[in-house]
C-alpha cells in the first residue's frame, strides 16, 4: 500500500479549521490516560500519560488498510517546555520524531515511511499500541487531546472524552445523596444505602467513602448520628470532588420492648410484636411532628 502524507502544517492547519468525528479506522480504541502530574520548580509540570493509537484492516470496506502515521497532543493553555524527542513504536519499531508548533502548544510525532501499529494482511484484526510518555510544561495545562490522522491522509479528530485529558476540575460535582434517618431499635430500618453519583467528568469514575468503602452503594448503619464524605475520582483526568450526606439517627425506644410510633397523627408506644402491622397500615417510626 503506498503511503501519503500531509506536511505538519497542512496537519496543524486541518485541525485547527475542521470540526471533527472520531474515525472508524484509526480512532479505534485509541485513547489517553493520565498517569500522574507533578508540581516542578518554576511553576513547570511534568506529566505522564499513557496513549494508544493504532488500527488495521478496516471492518467497514473490506481489503482497505487505515493507520496512524501522525498523531498529536494538543496541549491547552501551557506551553511544552520539554518531550520525548522521538517515540519508537513497540509494536513496528518505527521511529517516530516529534515537532512541536502554535507557542509550543502542539506536540506532534509523525514518520514518513512506516506505521505505528502492523496492519499487513498476517496481523489480523486490528491492532492497538500503547505508550507512556512524559512531558513537562510551564504551567498546569487546561486539557490535553490526543488527535491523528489516517494513512490515506484522511484527517480524524479523537476529541472523545476517553482521548481528553481535563486538568480544569471545578466541572466535576460529587453526590453523595439526599440525607436519611434510621432507627436502631429497629432492624429493618437501622441501616440506610447510600449511593453516590458523578457528572462533568469523563464518566470513568472512582469512589471512596469515609468508611474507606470504594463502591458507588453502601450500607450505613451508625449508632449516633453521622456524616459520610463521599470522594469522587475522574479516573481519566485525577481531578476529585466530594461531596457529604448525613445519616441521622433517632431513638424510639419507649420501654421495655416497646417502641415509639406515629399513627394517625397520635404517638404511641407500642410492643414491637404490633410495630410491623402498624406501618403496614400507613403509621411511622418515631414520634408524630
Amino acid at each position: 500500500m503506498k503511503k501519503t502524507f500531509f506536511s505538519i502544517r497542512k496537519f496543524i492547519a486541518l485541525f485547527i479549521g475542521l470540526s471533527f468525528t472520531a474515525s472508524a479506522f484509526a480512532c479505534d480504541n485509541a485513547a489517553l490516560i493520565l498517569n500522574s502530574y507533578t508540581a516542578l520548580p518554576g511553576g513547570q509540570y511534568q506529566i505522564n500519560m499513557t496513549f494508544t493509537v493504532g488500527a488495521g484492516r478496516s471492518t467497514t470496506a473490506t481489503g482497505a488498510d487505515q493507520n496512524t502515521g501522525t498523531f498529536g497532543f494538543f496541549v491547552a493553555g501551557a506551553p511544552l517546555v520539554s518531550y520525548p524527542a522521538t517515540l519508537v513504536s513497540p509494536n513496528t519499531n518505527a521511529t517516530f520524531t516529534a515537532s512541536v508548533a502554535l507557542s509550543d502548544t502542539i506536540l506532534v510525532y509523525e514518520n514518513e515511511t512506516q506505521w505505528w501499529a502492523c496492519i499487513e494482511g498476517t496481523c489480523g484484526p486490528i491492532q492497538t499500541v500503547t505508550k507512556t510518555i512524559s512531558i513537562v510544561t510551564q504551567g498546569l495545562p487546561t486539557s490535553i487531546c490526543l488527535k491523528g490522522m489516517e494513512g490515506s491522509s484522511t484527517m480524524f479528530g479523537c476529541d472523545g472524552p476517553e482521548m481528553l485529558i481535563n486538568f480544569n476540575c471545578s466541572s466535576l460535582k460529587a453526590n453523595a445523596g439526599a440525607d436519611k434517618e434510621v432507627f436502631p431499635a429497629w432492624t429493618p430500618s437501622s441501616c440506610a444505602s447510600l449511593t453516590g453519583t458523578a457528572a462533568g467528568g469523563s464518566g470513568n469514575y472512582g469512589y471512596k467513602w469515609s468508611t474507606n468503602a470504594t463502591t458507588a452503594t453502601i450500607s450505613a448503619c451508625p449508632s449516633a448520628t453521622t456524616t459520610y464524605t463521599l470522594t469522587v475520582k475522574d479516573n481519566t483526568s485525577q481531578c476529585t470532588a466530594t461531596d457529604q450526606v448525613v445519616v441521622g439517627v433517632t431513638n424510639i425506644s419507649c420501654g421495655n420492648n416497646k417502641l415509639t410510633v406515629c399513627q394517625g397523627g397520635v404517638t404511641k408506644c407500642l410492643p414491637k410484636s404490633q410495630v410491623q402491622s402498624t406501618l403496614n397500615a400507613g403509621g411511622k417510626l418515631g414520634a408524630c411532628k
